[in-house]
Formats: structure tokens, sequence, C-alpha cells
């Protein structure tokens, strides 16, 4: 696993995708669940740190700004702006309902990293 400490990158990554979880309201286990996939699979993140990972992760976000993560995410080529967006669209969908509070961060998102809904397509499993 990459030491997230040293990644703002990563921790701004892992703070969207954990703030998505949390755009209808409540964390669903579908969600975290899809989460925690993600983590091990695209991140090497052991089962075991994801807990204090993302304790990590919440308390970097707190003192995060949109304006630095958009400057992050801006600076992401377009494969990895991507394979964010569909990583997004996965977790929002974790739990078969896309939610109006989802629907929008993912609006939102798409506006920020400079993509269109087209650019989602094979998303979502």
């Amino acid at each position: 696993m990459k030491n997230a400490s040293e990644d703002p990158a990563m921790i701004a990554e892992l703070l969207m995708l954990f703030r998505m979880i949390l755009a209808d309201g409540e964390v669903k286990p579908q969600e975290l669940a899809t989460l925690r996939r993600i983590c091990r699979d695209e991140f090497d993140v052991e089962e075991a740190a994801f807990p204090a990972l993302m304790d990590f992760v919440d308390r970097m976000g707190t003192g995060a700004s949109e304006l630095q993560s958009v400057k992050v995410f801006r600076g992401f080529d377009r494969p990895r702006r991507i394979a964010l967006a569909r990583r997004l669209l996965s977790i929002a969908q974790a739990d078969e309902q896309l939610h109006r509070h989802e629907a929008r961060f993912m609006v939102r998102m798409l506006d920020i990293l400079d993509l269109e809904p087209a650019d989602l397509a094979g998303a979502g499993n």
C-alpha cells in the first residue's frame, strides 16, 4: 500500500469516494463494501488497514477545501479522472439505487473532473 500521508492525490481520491457514500445521508453496507473493494483492488489497501485509512482520510478531509481538491483532480491525466468517476458511480450504484443527492454529487464531480456522462460507459460493475 502506498503511504497515504505522502500522497495528497490518493487522499483526495479517497475523500471523494467516501463523500459519495455520505451523499445520500446514510452509510449503506453495500456502498462501504464497494469502497473496501476499491481500496483493496485499486489502491492496494489491506483489509486490516482500512479503518485506520478511513480515519486518516476523514481527518485530512476536514481541512481540505473543494478548491484544493479541484486543483488536484485537474492535474490528473484523463484516464485517471475517468477511473475516479467510474469508482464514484460504482459506489453510488452499489445499493442498486441512484439517489437524488448521489446524482447531484456525480454531476458536480463530472464537472470538476472535466468529463461527460458518456465517459462513464462500462462503469457500475
